[in-house]
């Protein structure tokens, strides 16, 4: 069932009252950072920001402010779509803090609000105004006591890095559309997939090593 819209201000999840200006690189420095980059592998990394605003997708990337509106918009039904749902509002913010969930008018479960996008440069082709990937909703965790505390999460688990940084990077994988959050879960049952996530990685990671003869 389609979820509901909803008016949502991306500096209304602004957390633990981070600031654009507390953000630790300086735009005109990141903005000669962004593009494309090759990892030790050979495979391609993108330099991505997590915009908060449209005002910072305006300021920190090549996107104008009428591209920067569509892809707040694209980003935010991507988020509605994709995002973990609760039973209660009261779970929700056990794991993504204090008024930082809304509940859904179709299903009556409850969402956490998306507190950023990420944008890579280096997909926007100027020419043809279009964007080589999605703009991807991450998530702030906000539970006390968790390795996730304060970062930024994709909406299947996985972890971006510490919200207080604004870049990264990021495989092109990242920037794929993700799959729709398979089931509605009680208290901490975001964090437990998290954690499951990270325990598959390093499974991955170790694989890699053993076929390179590590």
């Amino acid at each position: 069932m389609k979820r509901s819209k909803i008016t949502l201000l991306p500096n209304a999840a602004n957390f633990d009252g981070l600031s654009n200006t507390g953000r630790q690189l300086t735009r005109p420095l990141y903005l000669g950072l962004t593009g494309l980059l090759l990892s030790g592998c050979g495979e391609p990394d993108y330099t991505a920001i997590v915009a908060n605003t449209v005002e910072d997708c305006v300021a920190d990337t090549s996107l104008d402010l009428q591209q920067c509106e569509v892809a707040y918009q694209e980003a935010l039904e991507e988020a509605q779509r994709t995002g973990p749902s609760f039973f209660n509002e009261q779970d929700c913010e056990w794991e993504f803090g204090a008024e930082n969930c809304y509940q859904d008018n179709d299903t009556n479960y409850f969402f956490p609000l998306m507190a950023g996008y990420l944008i890579a440069d280096a997909l926007f082709d100027s020419k043809k105004r279009k964007y080589r990937g999605t703009y991807t909703p991450v998530f702030g965790y906000k539970r006390k006591g968790s390795k996730f505390n304060n970062k930024y999460m994709f909406a299947d688990g996985n972890a971006l890095g510490s919200m207080n940084k604004m870049a990264f990077k990021v495989p092109k994988d990242s920037l794929k559309p993700k799959p729709t959050f398979a089931r509605t879960v009680s208290r901490g049952g975001f964090g437990q997939v998290a954690a499951q996530k990270v325990k598959i990685n390093q499974r991955r990671s170790t694989n890699r090593n053993r076929s390179w003869g590590g």
